[in-house]
């Protein structure tokens, strides 16, 4: 069962089953706490790690996309 599918209009995908959408508010939940934690303080870290988790995100959603 796909957990997303490509928009009707626009680009890009959107989750369609369960597994997609707790997939989509940890990606958020993840990129949240890394902006109040290390954004201020730490940009270089910040930056890295919000590449790796929204490449990661990006990855797992469209090898799981219908």
């Amino acid at each position: 069962m796909p957990w997303f599918r490509s928009k009707r209009f626009g680009w890009g995908l959107q989750p369609i089953s369960w597994q997609g959408w707790v997939l989509t508010v940890a990606y958020v939940a993840i990129d949240v706490t890394l902006g109040l934690t290390l954004a201020s303080s730490q940009l270089w870290l910040f930056a890295t790690l919000f590449a790796i988790v929204t490449a990661l995100y990006l990855l797992v959603a469209y090898l799981t996309k219908d």
